[in-house]
């Protein structure tokens, strides 16, 4: 559920601000991700999307790298997610 819900998240993403592909030697690793998101938590309201999260993501790869960040989070339980019945993905902090 969770992948078919970031798939059509990554569909209204693209249609709203189409992502632009291209070749660039900047990498951003999940580790990096971890952090900004983490760092990003603080101003983030208790409950938000996964489309918040993708705000300032310019490419495809940035937006795959959010997504896995999210999942190590989840796993972590530094965020808990939900999916509801539009499929939009929703985080809130959890208890780590």
């Amino acid at each position: 559920d969770l992948v078919k819900a970031m798939m059509k998240c990554l569909r209204r993403a693209q249609l709203s601000k189409p992502i632009e592909t291209r070749y660039t030697k900047k990498e951003l690793s999940v580790d990096d991700r971890k952090m900004q998101i983490t760092a990003r938590l603080r101003t983030l309201p208790k409950t938000f999307t996964f489309e918040n999260l993708l705000e300032d993501c310019t490419s495809l790869h940035e937006s795959i790298v959010t997504f896995l960040a999210v999942l190590e989070l989840a796993k972590n339980h530094i965020l808990v997610f939900s999916v509801d019945e539009s499929e939009t993905i929703w985080f809130e902090r959890g208890m780590a």
